[in-house]
């Protein structure tokens, strides 16, 4: 959005504090790729510079159970009715009415169930597998970056590959969802640990992410 000019400038540069979340996801803010004729779609992929940011498979999984299910913000409240209610229906037995009409109590071993058991077709783009989402087999990026090294990485990608010296990736809030990983997948039955890496499979090994550092050992 930035640098497409899709974001308010202020006298030091772009604020890119100011562009909503919403703005941000909503499909109308930028073009497409599936936009354009085939033909045109296909000379972009030959000479657009193309980049992807990756991040750990369950580090991401955690976050966005975090995010859009567990806390209560105003924006998780659509994910609580979309797929809270429908998880709680289909995985706790015995549930309330109010955990059924409101779906803002789901555990992360019921999401974790959940996703295990979600066919390609219903996938969140929140939580859908980075090789089902951006395809990094089909497409021949350019740069290939990591969340867990993003100020470094974005930086490079500005300066060397998209040749951009005046824009610097903005410093958020700390994330703490790496400290919390042991807490919940160590939750979580082993079967379910199988399941859930079989879904991201690929992206654990596109990417050369291990379970190591979160359960002690190795799957798949």
């Amino acid at each position: 959005m930035v640098l497409s000019g899709g974001t308010a400038a202020s006298s030091g540069g772009p604020d890119l504090s100011q562009i909503p979340a919403d703005v941000a996801h909503k499909p109308s803010t930028l073009d497409r790729l599936s936009d354009y004729p085939a033909a045109r779609a296909t000379d972009m992929l030959n000479t657009y510079t193309k980049f992807l940011f990756v991040r750990h498979p369950f580090e991401r999984l955690l976050s966005a159970y975090r995010n859009k299910l567990e806390q209560r913000h105003d924006s998780s409240r659509y994910f609580q009715s979309r797929f809270g209610r429908r998880i709680v229906k289909r995985y706790r037995a015995n549930a309330t009415e109010q955990s059924l009409r409101r779906g803002d109590d789901v555990t992360f071993a019921e999401f974790a169930e959940f996703v295990a058991d979600t066919r390609d077709t219903v996938f969140n783009e929140h939580w859908a597998p980075i090789d089902r989402l951006c395809r990094p087999c089909a497409v021949n990026y350019d740069f290939i970056g990591k969340h867990e090294s993003l100020f470094r990485d974005s930086d490079y990608l500005l300066r060397h590959v998209v040749g951009v010296a005046d824009v610097k990736f903005p410093k958020g809030p700390d994330s703490n969802t790496s400290t919390q990983l042991v807490k919940y997948y160590t939750s979580l039955d082993h079967n379910t640990i199988l399941r859930l890496y079989g879904v991201f499979e690929l992206d654990f090994k596109l990417f050369n992410y291990d379970l190591q550092n979160i359960l002690g050992y190795e799957v798949g």
